[in-house]
């Protein structure tokens, strides 16, 4: 099982850094789901103050938990990152979803 990537996403912009193609997948699905937060308005923190885990391990899904970043800039108990909501991309169909939409239950809905 491959380990889960962590990064932090100031603005869904493209990287310009070289990386490698699991990393340049990593990137598209973690802009995917920063742009579908904006756009549903699911948070109102700034881009650079979430922290994005991807687990594209079994390869069927893509899996990203969305957790708050706690710095400096962002406030909060730089020991404590908590999650927020998660992502669900399915790689066959390229459907999102989320439990974002459904917390309480935490029940996984298509989300575009």
């Amino acid at each position: 099982m491959a380990p889960a990537a962590t990064a932090s996403v100031p603005s869904p912009a493209a990287s310009t850094s070289v990386a490698t193609p699991a990393a340049d997948s990593d990137d598209a699905v973690i802009r995917q789901v920063s742009e579908t937060i904006r756009k549903h308005r699911l948070t109102s923190l700034a881009d650079a103050c979430l922290d994005y885990v991807v687990d594209d391990s079994d390869g069927a899904t893509v899996d990203v938990d969305v957790h708050e970043k706690h710095d400096a800039a962002c406030g909060g108990d730089p020991d404590t990152s908590p999650r927020l909501f998660s992502f669900k991309l399915d790689r066959a169909s390229g459907q999102l979803s989320t439990d974002a939409l459904d917390l309480a239950d935490g029940d996984f809905q298509p989300i575009e």
